[in-house]
C-alpha cells in the first residue's frame, strides 16, 4: 500500500501558478480489493453499514404498510381543546 502512495507521489507534477502549489497526478495504478481480502475493520464497517440500511428499508415498509392498514384521520375539533403549548411538569426536589 505505501508503494502505490510513494509511486503516485513520484508520478505527481508540481505546478506553480499565482503563487499557488498544485499537484497534477500524471497517472495512478487501482487494483479492485474482494470482500475476502478487506481488513476486518472495513468488513465489519460494510457490514454494519448494510445491516443498518436495511434495517431503515424494514423500518420503512413497516410503517408503510401501517399507514395503509390504519388510515389517519385528524381529528381538528378535537384538537382546538388541546392547550398548547402543553403546561410543563411539575419538578421533584429530592435532596437525602
Amino acid at each position: 500500500m505505501q508503494e502505490d502512495i510513494g509511486q503516485l507521489l513520484l508520478e505527481a507534477q508540481i505546478i506553480d501558478a499565482a503563487g499557488l502549489q498544485k499537484a497534477q497526478l500524471q497517472s495512478k495504478n487501482v487494483v479492485p480489493q474482494t470482500y475476502e481480502n478487506l481488513p476486518a475493520e472495513m468488513r465489519a464497517a460494510l457490514e454494519n453499514q448494510a445491516r443498518e440500511t436495511k434495517r431503515v428499508a424494514l423500518l420503512a415498509a413497516l410503517t408503510d404498510s401501517l399507514k395503509r392498514t390504519i388510515p389517519v384521520k385528524v381529528y381538528y375539533e378535537r384538537l382546538k381543546n388541546v392547550p398548547w403549548p402543553t403546561p410543563t411538569a411539575p419538578s421533584f426536589n429530592v435532596s437525602g
